[in-house]
């Protein structure tokens, strides 16, 4: 035989379906109904187990309710099965239970199974009901006893069989359940859908007595409404043949009736019969319907009771939290969140919730749905909450909120948060607040003093892309700028290069990348560039006269590696500027024409200083022989010759016996060579 889950036998808002397992305990029911014992599984799962009437008879309605609180959720896995073996003088086995907690039923007999879902892990608190009727076989005063076994544990519940009375006697007036509505063998009718109608049968008058004109009153019970469209009015013959008279008392105005009141005005000597439903509006222990008979010999009542049966239920519970990770920067709030779903009703006072809250956590704020009553010790930083307001029904909004700051809570680090309800955990949920980067910018000259003007940007060292979202107080940037205080900031997980693209002013550029990573096992990670301080160097460059001399080129060398090339102006000057303070070469790598190329000049650069170096070249020095000859090839002295050359240079010199005149160690350069005197005899 299949179970009935509540899905198809508890339609729509099946919100107080059924009532939660303190219902039948404490509302209404005696607990020498039957005997009900509750079982420990290792403080994993309690789970209790009772009929709701203390007798059972042939062919009348009773159920087995049980309920279980799932205190460790951890030990409960999918799969897991609730094994009931109930008494062979049962019939008609009908189990309801709520697949949010059960992936399957089965019905074998007299033994029914039902197997833990995927959803138990969410699972709380449930119960579930197996409806029945008693058999044929059932013996007065027998006990009969039914078991509930989870693992090695069971669980036993027991009902005192008893026959059934006869006996014909009728009253002036009476009211019943209408057909087939299930009753427990107290007469009450029991509620199985509470989204359905009930049926109710007001018999008048069946011994035909002389009674005279019949006044009948019937008061609607809190919790249900009169269906005023339902109402039909039978008059019964002798031979119980049955007229519908309906729309002749309702045309002749002997029916007043509203959503809670009906009173009609019937015809002496004849019976009647009167059917009609109400509907459930609210949860009640019970639904006492009672009408009031006044004829001519005085006042008979009539009463029926119903109870909402205990059906199924099963609710999940299951913390949440808005912001997995959070910045150091701006708004730090979280907000946690105890969800309920409820598939089934549970009464006020039964959800217990207790939270700790990290000590770190501070502005605390607590809510709760309409169901709750919350409290928070900020002493102790614990909330405590319990549904003493009113019932959590199904598809109810239940749930309470714990809003918090993570301000004073380091970087790097994780909040967790783990609710108890009825003892048992809730899910745990995590929060973790950013890696920090801080960047100190410092000279090496001086690593206790920060430097402020300095611009860097970071390198996504995966891809070898500019970063363009860095996180800071001031909001998001791609360009780092020092300042007299380090820099925070923050960057997702992965690899980075941090990279200098401008030197503080006195300070030298440092292209050598700064490598770090952000993981999950960051907190704050501390950044130290380092610049070295500079100095200027000024080269002045003259001859052996003092002369400036322009042209001149050189190279700026350090540990063998060319720094910065040069060439001086007109003035001979060539300066070097922002150069690391250190020992450096200048290294002439061109003269100007006829100057020697200068030996290496070491020089030191000092911080904030300019250093002066004097670099003198020599004129290259060379001859200039001058040959006077006649036109007949004859060699002429005697002949005199003006000179004039490079920076004013003026020589007479005369050509003596060979013709020749010579000038020796003349500087390097261009000269101009003039016949002053010719020799005699020629002109």
């Amino acid at each position: 035989m299949d179970c009935t889950n509540s899905k198809s036998v508890l339609k729509k808002l099946s919100v107080a379906l059924i009532m939660f397992m303190f219902l039948t305990l404490t509302q209404g029911y005696q607990i020498s109904f039957a005997d009900s014992v509750a079982l420990t599984n290792s403080n994993t799962v309690t789970v209790e187990a009772h009929f709701t009437t203390e007798k059972i008879r042939d062919g009348f309605y009773t159920s087995l309710v049980v309920n279980y609180n799932i205190l460790d959720r951890s030990n409960i896995k999918p799969g897991d099965k609730i094994i009931i073996k109930l008494p062979d003088v049962c019939r008609d086995i009908k189990p309801i239970y709520k697949t949010e907690h059960f992936s399957n039923c089965t019905v074998n007999g007299d033994t029914v199974t039902l197997t833990f879902g995927p959803n138990i892990n969410e699972g709380v608190q449930g119960y579930f009901t197996l409806y029945m009727y008693g058999n044929s076989n059932i013996k007065n005063n027998q006990n009969y006893e039914a078991t509930v076994t989870i693992g090695n544990k069971v669980v036993k519940a027991n009902i005192e069989g008893v026959a059934v009375d006869g006996g014909d006697s009728y009253p002036d007036m009476y009211k019943v359940f209408g057909t087939n509505f299930p009753v427990n063998n107290l007469g009450e009718g029991i509620i199985v859908d509470r989204n359905k109608p009930v049926p109710y049968t007001i018999v008048v008058n069946r011994g035909r007595k002389n009674l005279g004109t019949m006044n009948l009153k019937d008061t609607i019970p809190n919790g249900m409404a009169l269906d005023t469209s339902s109402l039909k009015i039978y008059e019964v013959s002798p031979n119980n043949n049955y007229t519908d008279v309906t729309n002749l008392y309702l045309n002749s105005g002997r029916v007043n009736m509203n959503y809670k009141h009906l009173q009609i005005y019937f015809d002496p000597g004849n019976m009647y019969m009167v059917d009609y439903n109400t509907f459930v509006t609210s949860t009640e222990s019970k639904y006492n319907n009672t009408a009031t008979m006044t004829d001519y010999y005085g006042n008979v009542q009539g009463q029926a009771v119903a109870i909402l049966g205990s059906g199924a239920g099963a609710i999940n519970v299951y913390k949440t939290v808005d912001k997995k990770n959070i910045g150091n920067f701006g708004n730090q709030n979280i907000i946690y969140h105890i969800k309920f779903d409820s598939f089934g009703t549970f009464l006020k006072g039964t959800m217990h919730i207790q939270d700790k809250i990290n000590p770190k956590l501070t502005d605390i704020k607590v809510t709760g749905t309409n169901q709750f009553t919350v409290k928070y010790d900020s002493a102790t930083k614990t909330l405590d909450a319990v549904n003493d307001k009113s019932t959590i029904e199904p598809g109810d909004n239940a749930e309470i909120t714990i809003n918090a700051s993570m301000k004073n809570v380091k970087p790097g680090e994780t909040i967790t948060n783990t609710a108890q309800v009825n003892g048992g955990d809730t899910n745990t949920v995590h929060t973790t607040k950013n890696p920090l980067i801080q960047l100190s910018k410092v000279g090496i000259d001086n690593p206790n003093h920060l430097l402020s003007g300095a611009e860097f940007e970071v390198i996504n060292a995966d891809n070898n892309e500019r970063v363009s979202n860095i996180v800071t107080e001031k909001g998001n940037t791609n360009i780092l700028i020092t300042s007299d205080k380090p820099i925070k900031f923050e960057l997702p997980y992965g690899n980075y290069k941090l990279v200098e693209i401008k030197a503080p002013n006195g300070y030298a550029l440092n292209t050598k990348p700064i490598d770090f990573s952000v993981n999950a096992n960051s907190t704050i990670i501390n950044l130290t560039a380092k610049d070295n301080p500079t100095g200027n160097i000024k080269i002045i460059k003259t001859n052996d006269l003092k002369e400036p001399l322009q042209g001149a080129k050189f190279n700026l060398v350090k540990d063998g590696k060319v720094i910065k090339t040069g060439e001086t102006d007109k003035e001979g000057i060539l300066e070097f500027n922002n150069i690391e303070v250190g020992d450096y070469k200048i290294v002439e790598v061109s003269a100007p024409k006829g100057y020697e190329i200068s030996k290496d000049t070491s020089v030191k650069v000092n911080k904030d200083q300019t250093s002066l170096v004097n670099i003198v070249d020599k004129n290259i020095l060379g001859n200039l022989n001058i040959t006077k000859i006649g036109n007949d090839g004859a060699k002429l002295s005697g002949a005199e010759f003006t000179v004039e050359g490079p920076n004013g240079y003026k020589q007479v010199v005369t050509t003596d016996k060979a013709g020749v005149a010579t000038l020796n160690n003349i500087p390097w350069g261009t000269y101009t060579v003039r016949e002053t005197k010719a020799p005699i005899g020629y002109e």
